[in-house]
């Protein structure tokens, strides 16, 4: 049998039961096994935990169960290891599926397993590799067929960035010498990326973004990513076609609804602004909810347009002033209604939207490829240390840019990029989930680095790639910040 450590442990939540520390531990069965649970990532590693002393004191075989903060991994392996106790098991609380793993939790599951194996020295300071390299390395099979084949380095186009305006977008000290960033390497897949130079010094296109509220998927290409279906039930369904949602309401009138959550900036005045198509006798609705940074939601400050049978029409909300967060809410009502619902945006209000534009730069490449790699990051960015859930909140709606490779035959394939999935910031020491290790390290023991790789497989490797387009994002933050390419 196994059972959680904390209702038994005074020092935890025991403190609120009739019976808990050594008397209770006395009554247990000796072959009951505790799941010592501790989270906390901001103490020291030697630091001892009182409660597992006293189960193993007890007889009772002990497994130290982490959360995802690192040093939080490495003190429970230590004490685990020093008191005799069987191992670790990580609790996830989050998704465990490889492609939606947020990449704390692909990093401590790597810790894990690593400290697991060899708990003799626990101090991260001392690790000569990146753990989370273990998964990475053993995952880039699925993305590509086959390691990297003869492969050749794209030639910087114009405008690249270098010396002292690079140092400041990668927020390093002002007396850096750029030059790092030339240092060989080869990812995990074999393949070496020459980086883009201009008057001999190494440097990256820089692509500075424009503010504006994304919807993700707006228009809902891509399935129904990015949108959560809440209160799903038999009487309603949606489906995505031809590139828009289509909501049918077969009976009853619960409220089934398509939403998605945006961060708004406080300090500005919005517009939603979607397409919409009905059959039927009934209507098409879209709520709007605004809420406080925290995404907590203020049921009075609800909003909802009706549409009513007719073709397609374009219809507005005005999202109520001092919103930090907003919620749109897609349903339809009346048994035997279809709405069909797209296009949809949220608009600054008296913003020019030429204003929006975002900055390209293209690269020249007049060659064919198998697969493409970019080496590339976004500018440095404000990081809550061990804070998963707040860090990834700030980020949830900030799109860093996108690569739109342009065929010779006048095709387009479009790269969106998602902050943690394939581009992470030069800060940040999360790799993300379709990322490999490039430049990762330290600077003089001071200033961290994260300039990783990305695979991206070319649909069309037999057409040739007359340009790749870079394009900037969607905050005035962030620059994408592109230091080469490298063609195989």
């Amino acid at each position: 049998m196994f059972i959680w450590g904390d209702m038994i442990d005074p020092g935890h939540n025991g403190r609120y039961m009739d019976m808990c520390g050594p008397e209770l531990l006395a009554r247990l069965p000796k072959d009951m096994t505790i799941f010592d649970w501790k989270y906390d990532g901001s103490r020291e590693i030697s630091e001892p935990y009182p409660s597992m002393k006293m189960f193993i004191a007890a007889g009772l075989p002990t497994i130290g169960c982490p959360w995802y903060a690192p040093k939080g991994v490495a003190r429970l392996a230590h004490n685990i290891y020093a008191e005799g106790g069987e191992g670790l098991m990580l609790t996830a609380w989050n998704n465990t599926s490889p492609q939606a793993m947020p990449t704390e939790w692909i990093r401590a599951l790597s810790l894990t397993a690593y400290l697991s194996w060899s708990p003799e020295d626990c101090d991260l300071g001392h690790l000569a590799f990146v753990p989370d390299a273990i998964m990475q390395g053993a995952a880039y099979w699925q993305r590509v067929d086959s390691p990297a084949g003869q492969t050749r380095s794209v030639a910087a186009p114009p405008g690249v960035t270098t010396g002292a305006e690079l140092v400041k977008l990668l927020g390093l000290p002002a007396s850096t010498n750029a030059s790092f960033i030339a240092t060989p390497f080869r990812n995990v897949r074999g393949v070496a990326v020459d980086v883009f130079r201009h008057g001999g010094q190494p440097g990256a296109v820089a692509l500075t973004g424009r503010d504006y509220a994304v919807v993700r998927n707006a228009d809902f290409s891509d399935g129904l990513k990015g949108w959560s279906v809440a209160a799903a039930g038999d009487d309603t369904v949606f489906e995505v076609e031809g590139g828009t949602l289509k909501a049918t309401r077969v009976e009853g009138n619960e409220f089934r609804r398509v939403l998605q959550d945006l961060r708004l900036d406080a300090d500005r005045a919005y517009t939603v602004r979607y397409r919409v198509r009905v059959e039927g006798s009934g209507n098409a609705k879209v709520w709007t909810y605004s809420g406080d940074a925290s995404f907590r939601w203020d049921e009075a400050s609800q909003v909802h347009s009706r549409s009513q049978e007719g073709e397609w029409t374009t219809k507005e909300i005005e999202v109520p002033p001092r919103s930090a967060a907003l919620r749109i809410c897609l349903t339809v009502d009346g048994p035997g209604t279809t709405a069909w619902f797209d296009d949809i945006e949220v608009v600054e209000k008296g913003v020019d939207p030429a204003t929006l534009a975002p900055m390209t730069a293209s690269i020249p490449v007049d060659a064919t490829a198998r697969v493409l790699t970019f080496m590339h990051a976004t500018s440095h960015q404000p990081l809550l240390a061990d804070n998963m859930r707040s860090n990834r909140e700030n980020f949830a709606n900030v799109v860093p840019g996108e690569y739109r490779v342009h065929y010779a035959d006048g095709t387009t394939e479009v790269i969106p990029l998602a902050y943690r999935v394939n581009v992470v910031a030069c800060n940040d020491p999360n790799l993300g989930r379709e990322c490999d290790i490039g430049l990762f390290g330290t600077l003089g023991g001071s200033a961290f680095i994260n300039l990783p790789t990305c695979t991206w497989p070319n649909p069309h490797p037999e057409k040739t790639i007359s340009t790749i387009e870079a394009r900037s994002g969607s905050s005035s933050e962030m620059a994408l910040l592109v230091f080469g390419i490298a063609l195989e």
